[in-house]
């Protein structure tokens, strides 16, 4: 009998793992950071779950990145974001964070010199707008040699091996 339920119980954890572990899994979007010269980076990974926090009215708001479709530094500490349904929305007091940092984005850039992705922080001041794609941020990567390309590589241009998603969609 207590074989039989230790097993109910181990199933029971195995599915509730299974199913969090894709709810917890990191899905991510590409976007494009405009700084305030209007110069502009293409991402190719930004985390999906970041969230910009403000006040509205006088209450908290926050919005995920996933729901929006940009974010503009109005000046003054104004920012206004648009959701992907095309509301808009003023903030004040505002954060940006991605999760398990404290009032900062983490974002990824390619490298094609070296065939990485760079790793950088965004703060408040850092934008003038990001723009949300409606792509999922995803690159090519060849397994072999731990090297990034764009995604319409199909075949690592040095090695002839073929590529893999680095970031598949959910």
């Amino acid at each position: 009998m207590k074989k039989r339920k230790l097993g109910s119980i181990l199933l029971a954890l195995l599915i509730v793992f299974c199913v969090a572990g894709s709810a917890w899994g990191d899905e991510y979007l590409s976007a494009t950071i405009i700084d305030q010269k209007g110069k502009s980076v293409k991402i190719s990974r930004i985390l999906a779950r970041g969230t910009i926090e403000g006040q509205m009215a006088g209450a908290t708001r926050d919005y995920r990145f996933s729901e929006l479709k940009r974010i503009d530094n109005l000046g003054n500490g104004i920012y206004r974001v648009t959701s992907r349904k095309g509301q808009t929305r003023s903030l004040e007091k505002v954060t940006l964070r991605t999760p398990g940092q404290s009032n900062r984005v983490i974002y990824w850039v390619p490298d094609r010199s070296s065939g990485t992705e760079k790793r950088f922080s965004l703060g408040l001041m850092g934008f003038h707008s990001i723009v949300f794609s409606d792509e999922a941020g995803r690159l090519k990567y060849n397994p072999s040699t731990h090297k990034y390309y764009p995604p319409d590589y199909l075949f690592d241009p040095f090695s002839g091996k073929r590529l893999v998603w680095k970031n598949p969609r959910p």
